[in-house]
């Protein structure tokens, strides 16, 4: 099991097996990724010091599919499931291992997704977006943690 040591840098999160993963209907061609290293800041207005990675792309199939698929390969990595796995509405599993260890993956419809309380996901088939991220809780320059705006 992956142990890190701090300050974290993305490139090693972005490395590790969880993100290595890829779901057979994936498309690499639609591929986007976000890295950010412990203390620089990430998410918005850089209010978060964790060493945090994400990679973003479009899988041809359904949700129930890729869900059941990632929480087979996450349990086999020795993370936990934080709740079930869903079969309706929001299609997003999250994981923790160390306290300060987590992951999830995120699916959502295209369109204007941003109007459905479900985010207009295809469950059982039909293209999705997806993200898959990693984070391991850091510290800012100054010493400080958690989640500050500004």
């Amino acid at each position: 099991m992956t142990r890190y040591s701090h300050p974290i840098e993305a490139e090693v999160l972005w490395a590790s097996p969880e993100m290595r993963l890829r779901h057979p209907a994936e498309d690499p061609k639609t591929l986007s990724v976000n890295r950010y290293d412990e203390g620089n800041g990430c998410g918005y207005e850089n209010g978060s010091p964790d060493a945090y990675v994400e990679r973003w792309v479009e899988v041809g199939t359904g949700a129930a599919d890729v869900l059941t698929w990632f929480v087979e390969r996450f349990l086999g990595l020795g993370w936990t499931l934080v709740e079930p796995v869903p079969t309706s509405g929001v299609a997003n599993v999250q994981f923790r291992r160390d306290p300060d260890e987590r992951a999830g993956v995120l699916l959502q419809g295209f369109g204007e997704w941003w109007r459905h309380s479900d985010r207009d996901v295809n469950w059982l088939d039909g293209v999705n977006s997806m993200r898959v991220h990693l984070a391991v809780d850091g510290v800012f320059a100054d010493g400080s943690t958690g989640f500050r705006v500004g």
